[in-house]
């Protein structure tokens, strides 16, 4: 874009830095002993980084009800498939925020397959707080899935250090092996934060339809070799790097 009076200029158009510079100071190089253009090329540059982060800013969004229970942090996307600027199929950063410091405690992307359906990314992330706000699971949605993010506070809620991701139980693994008869998943594999029990045992379920391998002796009524393999999971999260199952049960019957 050129600046119709030839000066250097720079403009905020859509989140976006755009800079012009006429072709005689677009030659000019930093060299030692010229003292004054030099520190004249780096207020611009300061200043281009100063309306490049206000632009940033303007961008971020509140994920609809993700504050915590007392209203200290929240979680936030750097930008959606609604708003201007959004890259087709990308998986925008996300990050719970300290409101009150206007400080991340912890960042990460979206956490399912972004071009699913055509719902805003926001919409399709469910969180749940526990009681205390110190502990949250996070529930990123696609078409027919659903992916579970655990993390805790380090530190306490008057002087937050940061959010730990923590361990998810191979929780696959241990269905495949609870299901008698397990041949393989079908699709719509799922993963559902239902309550926090306590301040840190999460109540969450997981699973998908499942193919049986046939009875050796099938009943005169047939066999039936489709399952819904969804178990409930309650899992101690007092150590976020190793997680404890307390217990298991199945959650869908046939």
């Amino acid at each position: 874009m050129k600046n119709p009076n030839g000066a250097i200029g720079l403009t905020l158009h859509r989140c976006h830095l755009r800079c012009w510079a006429s072709p005689h100071l677009a030659r000019q190089r930093f060299r030692v002993g010229h003292r004054g253009r030099s520190v004249k090329n780096m207020r611009l540059l300061t200043t281009a980084i100063l309306l490049l982060i206000h632009g940033v800013a303007v961008a971020q969004i509140e994920v609809p009800r993700s504050e915590s229970p007392d209203g200290h942090f929240v979680l936030m996307i750097e930008t959606d498939k609604d708003q201007a600027g959004y890259e087709m199929d990308s998986l925008p950063t996300m990050w719970i925020e300290d409101k009150k410091q206007k400080k991340r405690l912890v960042e990460f992307s979206f956490g399912a397959d972004p071009s699913s359906d055509a719902q805003p990314l926001r919409n399709n992330t469910k969180v749940l707080w526990n009681a205390e706000g110190d502990a949250v699971a996070i529930q990123f949605q696609e078409r027919h899935y659903s992916h579970l993010s655990v993390y805790r506070l380090k530190g306490s809620l008057d002087v937050p250090e940061a959010f730990i991701p923590c361990a998810i139980p191979p929780d696959s693994e241990i269905i495949q092996k609870m299901v008698p008869r397990f041949k393989e998943f079908r699709s719509r594999w799922f993963q559902h934060p239902d309550a926090w029990i306590d301040g840190h045992t999460l109540l969450y379920t997981a699973g998908a339809g499942a193919i049986l391998n046939p009875k050796e002796h099938p009943s005169k009524d047939g066999d039936d070799t489709n399952f819904m393999a969804g178990y409930r999971f309650f899992v101690d999260y007092r150590d976020p790097e190793t997680p404890i199952i307390k217990r298991i049960e199945h959650a869908i019957e046939n």
